[in-house]
């Protein structure tokens, strides 16, 4: 059977993506490309606002500090791979020590992404429809009731240019980008918490980049591992 397609960020999900024993990255292997499948642990992500369909509300995923980890891992291994210069590659919050899911996570691998696609010369609308393939996928109609576009162009919840504070205590409101234009910071709105569809926005495969991964330890469809379990969230919903 044909690897299915995550209906929301349009990566790999292998096959049986409902039973929580196939859900852990890479449980199923690796495609052609040698990426794992399912290519992201809880994909697609539990929760009705995951805005997945029925299959996949009925449950919560695990943990968001294993969700933004993966991310982390393959952002850094894209920006290895695309060349940036030491100046260039975006601080990340380290999760040993800022362990709790915030905006400023998911700021940080907005940022990152919007470097790659800068670099490999997408925009953001070639990264929300097409898959790792390079086909064009159909956007998930329930982006638009999240407040997405349509074509989605942009993230969703997102208020450009808003200051946040960085890793370093510095506050910013703008990146650099590689080809050595600035653009305003993906931030999201103030008092907008965590959701799954932040998740899911940051999945999509972006074309031109390799992707390498840290398949992070499972077993019976849990995440074991012993700096990431038992993490705790504030000001999240259940994702």
């Amino acid at each position: 059977m044909a690897d299915e397609l995550c209906p929301t960020c349009h990566s790999k999900i292998g096959t049986n993506s409902t039973q929580e024993i196939e859900r852990a990255q890479g449980k199923q292997g690796t495609d052609d490309n040698e990426n794992p499948i399912p290519r992201w642990t809880d994909d697609p992500l539990f929760t009705p606002r995951g805005l997945n369909g029925v299959l996949y509300s009925a449950r919560h995923n695990n943990s968001k500090k294993v969700l933004i980890k993966e991310l982390q891992d393959a952002r850094k291994a894209q920006e290895e791979e695309a060349g940036f210069p030491e100046a260039l590659k975006t601080k990340f919050s380290d999760l040993d020590t800022d362990f709790v899911g915030s905006a400023r996570h998911i700021t940080e691998l907005r940022e990152s992404t919007e470097k790659l696609l800068n670099e490999s010369g997408s925009s953001l609308e070639e990264y929300f429809k097409l898959d790792d393939e390079e086909n064009e996928q159909p956007q998930n109609p329930k982006i638009v009731e999240a407040g997405g576009n349509d074509p989605q162009d942009e993230w969703v919840d997102v208020e450009r240019g808003r200051e946040y504070v960085a890793e370093d205590g510095s506050v910013k409101s703008t990146f650099d980008l590689p080809g050595g234009s600035t653009q305003p910071s993906p931030t999201t709105p103030q008092r907008v918490h965590l959701r799954a569809i932040h998740f899911e926005d940051l999945r999509h495969p972006i074309s031109g980049i390799g992707i390498s991964a840290l398949v992070l330890e499972s077993r019976n469809g849990k995440i074991y591992n012993s700096t990431l379990a038992g993490a705790k969230f504030k000001n999240t919903e259940e994702c």
